[in-house]
C-alpha cells in the first residue's frame, strides 16, 4: 500500500514539475531531438561520403592500370576541368591523372593552371614543380627560377625539400642537397618520411663514393 501511495505522489510530483516548467522542457526535448537526427543523419552522411571516396578510388586505380580506360577517365577529367574553369581543384585532379598515366604535356598545362588559381596551396605548388620536372627534366628553367620561391613561402614543408634534395643530386650539387638533408632531419616526420629520407642520404653516400 505504502508503495503504490508513494508511486502516487512521484506521479503528481512529476506532473506538477511537468506543468510548472512545461516550456523548458519542451525546450530541451526538441533540442535532443534536433542532436539525435543530425547525429544519425550526420553520421550516415559522413559514413555514406567515405564507402563512396572509398570505392571509387578502388574503380579508378583498377581503371587506370588499363590503357584504354585510363585514357577515357583522363579525357573525362579534362573535359571536366574545362566545364568548370575557375576550379583549382578540377584542374588539379586532372593533373594528378595525367601524371599517372604519364601524360606529362598536359599535367604541365593542368598543374600550372591549378596553381594559377590556388598559389597558396602547398599540395598544388608541390605538384606542378613534379610535373615540371617529368615534362622538362631534371634541368628544368621553370622548376629552377620557381623553386626559390616556393620554399621560402612552404619553408616548413618537407614535401618541397625531399624534392628539391633529390632535384639538386641528379643534378650532381651533392653539397647543396646534403645542406636540404640536414634541414629535414631536423623536422618532425613520420617513419614513411624518416625511411625515404634514408634512401636519400644513401644516395647522397653512393654519389660521394662514386666521384
Amino acid at each position: 500500500m505504502w508503495m503504490m501511495s508513494v508511486g502516487l505522489l512521484l506521479t503528481l510530483v512529476s506532473l506538477w514539475c511537468l506543468l510548472k516548467f512545461w516550456h523548458w522542457v519542451i525546450r530541451l526535448l526538441l533540442i535532443m531531438a534536433v542532436v539525435i537526427v543530425y547525429a544519425m543523419l550526420g553520421g550516415y552522411q559522413a559514413m555514406y561520403h567515405a564507402e563512396t571516396i572509398q570505392n571509387e578510388a578502388q574503380v579508378m586505380a583498377t581503371s587506370l592500370a588499363d590503357p584504354v580506360k585510363a585514357r577515357e577517365i583522363l579525357d573525362r577529367m579534362k573535359l571536366a576541368a574545362m566545364n568548370h574553369s575557375d576550379s583549382s581543384e578540377a584542374w588539379f585532379w586532372y593533373g594528378r591523372i595525367a601524371m599517372r598515366v604519364e601524360a606529362f604535356d598536359q599535367a604541365k598545362d593542368a598543374l600550372a593552371h591549378a596553381y594559377e588559381l590556388a598559389p597558396n596551396s602547398e599540395m598544388v605548388a608541390y605538384q606542378y614543380m613534379a610535373s615540371l620536372i617529368a615534362h622538362e627534366g631534371v634541368l628544368s628553367k621553370s622548376y629552377a627560377r620557381m623553386i626559390p620561391k616556393l620554399l621560402k613561402q612552404f619553408e616548413s614543408s618537407t614535401h618541397f625539400l625531399f624534392l628539391h634534395a633529390e632535384v639538386l643530386l641528379a643534378q650532381d650539387q651533392r653539397t647543396k642537397a646534403l645542406a636540404i638533408i640536414d634541414r629535414i632531419k631536423k623536422m618532425p616526420m613520420s617513419q614513411e618520411q624518416k625511411a625515404s629520407l634514408a634512401s636519400l642520404s644513401a644516395l647522397a653516400s653512393q654519389q660521394a663514393s662514386s666521384q
